[in-house]
């Protein structure tokens, strides 16, 4: 079962895996980054091996200088700067950004210990990107996205649409062959900016079809069409290529005897109580605390760059 995680009356499981989150440092990051160094080090971290201090900014590392990974968690610290030219003046941010999927911490010394280092040195925080996964208890051949118009790719039975780390990008995978599991389990996994719309493709969810469905009342040429696609996909090859070559008139006659089932529509409620939980568990809004207590970090809204690369 994932942690955190919330199955809707389908029986699909919603939950929030790999988050980045933003910090503002009340102290000198250089100072941020001893004391995070002190405190991993109780947990079997080495420094020779798990950083990379006084790295110079670039556009992969933006103005972190400071990278130190640990156990899946992955941070990252520096000094933001920026000039105002309407103020005139200069602002000058310590920064401390952190990467982590907390289904995979929550519960754990390690993770109990980071949490605390946020709410003892941190004085404000925003969500800047997470992944939305939908478990779906199907095989990944039932789960069909269609008429996408973002940019398609295949990695290893992986299908991916958009671009990586884009707003709206998506994974469809064989979260059961991952997990060496005895059931059909497919995972939908979308990366989202919390500052945008969550995007939504067409995903259906394909329940069985039979020859006794009724398509002997299609027109010839459509029953034909039918019958290929169905034989392909019988043969594991995919569908979708040949969906968008028809023209729509076609593709409405012959759509409902090849995607029957559900479709997955973008759940608001659940993804905004998932959304609350993770900014509960990071201390994001919880002002008793230390962190959100200054509304001076409120001018990173305009200039300060919330994309960080792998």
């Amino acid at each position: 079962m994932v942690q955190n995680s919330v199955v809707d009356v389908n029986g699909y499981t919603h939950s929030v895996d790999m988050v980045t989150i933003e910090y503002l440092l009340p102290v000198g990051y250089k100072t941020a980054t001893q004391l995070l160094i002190d405190l991993l080090g109780d947990f079997g971290f080495k420094a020779e091996t798990g950083c990379k201090l006084d790295v110079l900014p670039s556009f992969r590392y933006e103005f972190y200088t400071n990278h130190i990974w640990h156990d899946g968690i992955i941070f990252g610290l520096g000094k933001w700067k920026n000039y105002d030219k309407q103020e005139k003046k200069w602002y000058s941010l310590d920064m401390l950004r952190i990467k982590v999927n907390p289904n995979k911490h929550v519960g754990t010394a390690l993770f109990d210990s980071v949490l605390k280092y946020i709410s003892d040195n941190c004085k404000d925080g925003c969500l800047v990107r997470y992944d939305y996964a939908v478990d779906i208890p199907v095989d990944i051949s039932d789960v069909i996205v269609v008429g996408s118009r973002k940019e398609k790719g295949l990695y290893k039975g992986t299908r991916y649409y958009g671009q990586r780390h884009k707003h709206g990008y998506l994974k469809v995978y064989d979260k059961a062959r991952e997990q060496k599991l005895d059931c059909s389990l497919t995972r939908l996994e979308y990366t989202y900016n919390p500052r945008d719309i969550p995007s939504w493709d067409n995903i259906v969810i394909r329940a069985p079809t039979s020859d006794g469905n009724g398509r002997e009342a299609l027109p010839n040429a459509s029953r034909l069409y039918v019958d290929m696609l169905l034989e392909i996909r019988a043969l594991g090859g995919e569908i979708e290529p040949y969906v968008e070559r028809m023209n729509y008139r076609t593709w409405k006659k012959i759509e409902p005897y090849l995607m029957q089932g559900n479709r997955l529509n973008l759940n608001q409620t659940i993804l905004d109580d998932l959304i609350n939980k993770i900014n509960d568990m990071f201390i994001i809004s919880d002002t008793d605390n230390g962190v959100n207590t200054d509304d001076d970090f409120m001018i990173c809204d305009t200039d300060l760059p919330l994309d960080w690369r792998e």
